[in-house]
């Protein structure tokens, strides 16, 4: 490898440092990272965690991002608990890890300490009225956070109904193709309201004579209207009441050639839709912007429908930005439940968007961390894109799927202990057993040193904040 593309990412039994080299990582000659193992032993958010670390929060890290790295981002979707709200916070467990310092300097760190440069988002709640700005999150105070969501303007003009359509079953049925009907008319109907608040006026298209084609009825110019020219959107449940009115009707232009079973079976679709993820669509709300180099959206309290939404509509926002600006600066995705969100079977838009990135990622500076409990379960093509392939502890019939580890790391891995991992990088033939050093930043709520402190081990915060530094 050559000296100046040598990112450490872990170490051996004799605490020399393991290399990758980062040009398959960022792009340049390869792209992307697979984390698989176990749920809870094999550590896969805690590695992605810890490349962040590695690049974000040292020296050698922002000489490989180079002069752009002051624009380079990360977004880290948190999808168990609230455990990725708390990386600005110091680990109360480190000092019971006396082994943790030595490891944090095999791999070039002479001072670890937490995630500076850190934002944490979490979509409106459910629970509250629509005016109400509140989350459901406990363990960080309101200020911590901020607070987004989507405005009807912005649901109709970024095409999102698709994202809410996103489970793979509904592949096997014929709503997705009532979905790509409904898609378009909403924009074409769609004028942005003159309170500016994010709402929408719907108005009849044939008399502003806006096109059919997507590409050219989004760039069509259109002067903000008053709420009493047409059909006021302020919520979610505002849309879809306007498409039952056109559903209902029969109208050719938003049901195409579907049958009324199908038609029937997409409206129910879109109520169900409407309670698990509709109060994230509503006016006044602060749309998502990573505003930190690490950007924490917190999904853990949500139903699956509304993650996939929130996945699919942040990647694709991502992606759409970089398709605008070239490969760098880059824009690191780490997400756990890879298979949730790309099933091996089925088909979905958050999956063909992934593998989108898995494929183009590499020219334009998207780069997937993806971490799932076995690789089997995972669209194939975004593993085989993966020029990085990170295995924890597996289970005995999973580890079959792993041939680059060869017959005896494939039975070593069933008994790995949490923290150790195999390393497979196109640059060296054979996998790298490897282990990485114990967080210095809380992986979880427990481990938040503001939140509680063993009296034990530490007299005070401050006490134990110092010796972390």
């Amino acid at each position: 490898m050559e000296e100046g593309s040598r990112l450490p990412v872990g170490f051996d039994r004799r605490l020399e440092p393991v290399y990758v080299d980062f040009q398959f990582l960022n792009g340049e000659k390869g792209a992307h990272a697979s984390i698989s193992g176990i749920s809870g032993v094999a550590t896969k958010t805690s590695y992605a965690l810890f490349l962040l670390y590695q690049l974000f929060e040292t020296d050698f890290g922002a000489d490989l991002l180079g002069g752009r790295r002051p624009e380079t981002k990360a977004l880290v979707f948190n999808v168990k608990g609230e455990d990725l709200l708390h990386l600005d916070r110091p680990n109360a467990k480190f000092g019971r890890h006396p082994e943790a310092r030595a490891q944090w300097a095999a791999v070039g760190v002479s001072e670890p300490g937490v995630f500076h440069d850190v934002a944490f988002y979490a979509p409106v709640s459910a629970r509250v009225n629509s005016n109400s700005r509140a989350t459901d999150v406990q363990t960080r105070s309101h200020a911590d956070l901020t607070v987004f969501g989507w405005t009807p303007l912005d649901f109709v003009r970024g095409g999102l109904l698709r994202f809410a359509f996103a489970d793979p079953s509904d592949s096997r049925t014929q709503v997705a193709f009532v979905e790509e009907s409904v898609r378009p008319q909403l924009l074409r109907w769609a004028h942005p309201c003159n309170l500016g608040d994010g709402s929408i006026v719907m108005l009849d298209p044939q008399a502003e004579r806006i096109p059919r084609d997507w590409d050219r009825a989004l760039a069509m110019r259109r002067r903000p209207r008053d709420p009493g020219e047409g059909t006021h959107i302020q919520t979610f449940s505002d849309l879809v009441s306007f498409i039952d009115t056109h559903l209902d009707a029969s109208d050719s232009e938003w049901i195409g050639r579907a049958a009324s079973g199908t038609i029937d079976a997409f409206e129910r679709r879109l109520h169900a839709v409407a309670r698990r993820l509709g109060h994230l669509v509503q006016t006044g709300v602060q749309p998502f912007g990573m505003s930190r180099a690490v950007n924490v959206v917190d999904l853990h309290s949500l139903h699956d429908d509304a993650q996939r939404f929130i996945v699919g509509a942040l990647l694709s926002e991502v992606f759409e930005y970089k398709q605008t600006v070239g490969r760098e600066p880059l824009r690191f995705v780490v997400l756990d439940e890879l298979n949730k969100y790309a099933p091996r079977t089925g088909t979905s838009p958050i999956k063909e968007l992934l593998i989108d990135v898995a494929a183009r990622g590499r020219s334009l500076g998207v780069i997937l961390l993806g971490a799932q409990q076995s690789a089997g379960t995972v669209e194939p093509t975004i593993i085989e894109n993966a020029a990085i392939k990170i295995v924890g502890r597996l289970d005995a019939s999973g580890a079959e799927g792993y041939k680059f580890l060869g017959t005896e790391l494939r039975e070593r891995v069933t008994r790995f202990l949490p923290g150790t991992m195999v390393l497979d990088q196109p640059l060296v033939p054979a996998a790298i057993p490897l282990r990485f050093p114990f967080p210095s930043y809380a992986t979880n709520v427990a481990d938040d040193a503001s939140r509680s402190v063993d009296l034990n081990d530490h007299q005070t915060l401050a006490e134990l904040s110092d010796e972390i530094r």
